[in-house]
């Protein structure tokens, strides 16, 4: 064994035991492999992390030479000298190793602690948008991962200094916020005085002028045409799909269906995103509550008074001050003690009580409601959000009707919203009248959508009328033909979306062959025109390259090493082939899942020319994944079994 070494005792044991030792093989002879890739460290410390990686290399194989050299001298007869002298070779070798790694170490970790600060800022700012939204549920997952991050931090850099790197991340973030959201209260300050500031005098002919002319925006919207703009307008949504169409000859945008829709995405990089289930989950409670407003605001309550108003109870409340009524459930009575100014028939002082109530559309308790926040039997029915939804309905059929004949006229005798409005005021609008409503909207959709689709929309219409048959019939307690509304309103909104959808495709399919023949100038064209105007820079790109290049000079690629580069100078081709070829393979084998959200935006993140394909690249990946892991499953199955004698 070697002497006692003073020096090496210093080091810490993780840096100068048996490990460190052991791994001096590994490190000279698979680098990439022990030691993480150093090109994304190269900003840390003006590059020290590939200095430290070259110092670790050139300690270990010191180490390894010194191991030979040892050999060598005991080996030799009388060759006390060179023994003493290859020990202190060997000596000085761990030395150096040790504080090669101690130094290596330490800007790793650094490194790690870089990549966690960003991941952390978002994390921070989600859960203070959360907590201005009251999201309980959100903002107690994003305290619970940003717990997880500091203690990831205090792990590479310590307890004092991770703490003041994230305190200086949490200022940053927090003053970002609040600026946002100050702005935001002052559009919502503006807005609402500018709602106060509405004169009710206005002349009728101003209200049907300004009718007019919405009606004539929404036409000139529906009526721009789908086809040119993939052609003249050079906004980003058009060359991305005109991009998707290209490299798909099948590609269409996906129908509105369930059935259709399930295992297919939109635009490359939408689709299968993990990143995405939160705000779907967001999306269909605002749904769930919306359409409570909506039902709630059609049915009279059941209580006549705040009597009725006990544990358990069924209620309909306002959500803040001024908000509108939601469903909910009284959960506790709590009593407020007595009322002086008050009092009862016997001359008592009133009692006067709060409650605290669960709302059914996010189950949140909200404690201590006034009574003057709960809606009773008497209060009038509010028909407004029925109405917004009509009109929003007529107005996505005039989007789908064809401009030309009476097709518009039709919708806009049918719903006439004026008189819907005086109808539903004076309770003369009744079940017959919405029934003809809804056949009408049905009858519609039939006529406008693509005729194969009739067969199934027509057995749906037929089983939501049975149901509002039973509805009907069960009166008030089954909560009538009022609780099936948002089932008919979601349905048509989802089938005129799809219809739109369709008529979309058609629309691709017309100029499909106009892109195969011109594609490519189109996609050039527009990214020189971004690049033109500063849209772009290919920081990511030159990177990319430069990736390339130092896979091809490591033969890191069959067929691709230092020839490659003498063919490129020559502008051969194959050599630009073999040369991206490299790249992507460089590309593919980052640490990092390449249609992460926001990775195009990181220093050395995905290139420009590459933002609409970080899908694609993705799968790719997790195809070459699979393909490792179950290469060494079989590979492990087979050594088992040939050690158990099942092969021969």
């Amino acid at each position: 064994s070697a002497p006692r070494d003073e020096v090496l005792l210093g080091f810490a044991r993780e840096s100068r035991g048996p490990r460190a030792f052991l791994s001096s093989s590994m490190v000279v002879h698979h680098p990439v492999h022990v030691l993480s890739d150093g090109e994304d460290g190269e900003d840390v410390e003006g590059g020290s992390y590939r200095m430290e990686k070259a110092l670790l290399t050139t300690a270990c194989r010191m180490v390894l030479t010194a191991v030979k050299g040892l050999r060598v001298a005991a080996a030799q007869e009388g060759g006390r000298r060179a023994l003493i002298e290859a020990l202190d070779y060997f000596a000085f070798a761990r030395r150096f190793q040790a504080a090669a790694l101690t130094a290596w170490r330490r800007v790793d970790s650094e490194r790690l602690a870089a990549s966690i600060v960003n991941p952390y800022s978002q994390t921070f700012a989600m859960m203070i948008a959360a907590a201005r939204m009251q999201d309980q549920e959100t903002e107690g997952a994003a305290k619970q991962q940003l717990l997880k991050m500091r203690a990831a931090m205090r792990g590479l850099l310590g307890e004092a200094k991770a703490k003041s790197v994230l305190d200086e991340v949490e200022v940053a973030v927090r003053c970002t916020m609040e600026d946002a959201f100050e702005k935001e209260d002052e559009a919502a300050r503006a807005e609402k005085l500018k709602r106060d500031e509405r004169r009710e005098e206005l002349l009728e002919e101003q209200k049907v002028k300004e009718k007019e002319r919405e009606e004539e925006a929404k036409l000139q919207k529906k009526q721009s045409d789908f086809v040119g703009k993939f052609l003249t307008n050079m906004s980003v949504t058009n060359e991305r799909l005109c991009h998707e169409i290209i490299l798909d000859p099948t590609y269409r945008i996906p129908g509105s269906s369930q059935e259709e829709e399930e295992g297919k995405g939109g635009l490359d990089g939408e689709d299968n995103n993990p990143a995405l289930e939160h705000a779907k989950r967001i999306q269909d409670q605002m749904k769930r509550v919306f359409w409570d407003g909506l039902v709630v605001s059609l049915t009279p309550p059941l209580q006549e008074s705040a009597k009725d108003f006990v544990a358990g109870a069924d209620v309909q409340v306002r959500y803040g001050a001024n908000g509108a009524y939601y469903s909910a459930t009284i959960v506790e009575v709590n009593d407020e003690g007595s009322d002086d100014e008050d009092d009862d028939e016997n001359g008592e002082a009133l009692r006067k009580y709060s409650y605290d109530v669960k709302f059914s559309g996010d189950n949140v308790v909200h404690k201590r409601i006034p009574v003057h926040l709960f809606r009773v039997k008497g209060d009038p029915i509010n028909y407004k959000p029925l109405l917004k939804l009509v009109d929003e309905v007529k107005g996505k059929l005039i989007g789908i009707a064809p401009k030309k004949g009476s097709y518009i006229e039709t919708i806009n005798s049918n719903i006439d919203l004026e008189l819907m409005e005086q109808m539903l005021s004076k309770d003369a609008f009744t079940g017959g009248s919405m029934g003809n409503l809804v056949n009408f909207v049905c009858g519609q959709i039939i006529h406008f959508q693509a005729p194969v689709r009739n067969k199934k929309t027509g057995e749906w219409i037929k089983a939501y009328m049975n149901e509002v048959d039973v509805a009907i019939g069960q009166g008030a307690e089954g909560g009538g033909f009022v609780r099936l509304l948002p089932k008919f309103l979601e349905w048509v909104f989802v089938r005129i979306d799809e219809t739109t959808k369709d008529i979309a495709n058609s629309h691709i399919e017309m100029l499909r062959p106009k892109l195969k023949e011109n594609g490519k100038e189109y996609e050039k064209s527009a990214f020189n025109a971004r690049l033109a105007e500063g849209k772009l820079r290919l920081v990511n790109t030159q990177i990319f390259c430069r990736d390339a290049l130092g896979f091809v000079v490591e033969g890191g690629v069959d067929g691709a090493d230092k020839a490659v580069l003498m063919r490129c100078a020559k502008r051969e081709p194959m050599g630009f082939v073999k040369f991206l070829a490299a790249g992507f393979v460089a590309l593919l084998r980052r640490p990092v899942r390449l249609d992460t959200p926001g990775y195009e935006t990181y220093e050395g993140g995905l290139p420009e020319t590459l933002l609409w394909d970080c899908s694609k690249l993705a799968k790719v990946r997790d195809v070459m994944d699979s393909v490792s892991l179950i290469s060494t499953m079989v590979v492990l199955l087979r050594q088992v079994l040939a050690r158990n004698g099942f092969m021969r």
